[in-house]
Formats: C-alpha cells, structure tokens, sequence
C-alpha cells in the first residue's frame, strides 16, 4: 500500500515528524486520537498503542 501520501497528510495535520517502519505509520509525540480518526477517515482499521 502506498502509505507515503497518508504520513504526509497526518504529520501536516499533527504538526509533528513521522515515519513508516515496518508497515507502520509512526507519528512524534501524543497524536493518538487525532492520527486514529484520521486513519479511519481514510479506511484504515485503526487502532491506539502506546503510553
């Protein structure tokens, strides 16, 4: 999947860097909720982890 114009939108919206590691979408910093909705917006079965 082409991830790259997704990271490209939730670090723009989040005002934070990120990256995509292992099929991953890693954003910096506590964007959990905005990322999440976000994601699922797009059609993603997202899902929180972490802290």
């Amino acid at each position: 999947m082409a991830f790259w114009p997704v990271l490209a939108n939730l670090k723009s919206s989040c005002g934070a860097g990120g990256t995509i590691n292992d099929g991953t979408i890693e954003i910096q910093g506590d964007h959990r909720e905005r990322a999440m909705l976000m994601l699922r917006d797009f059609g993603y079965p997202a899902e929180m982890s972490g802290g």
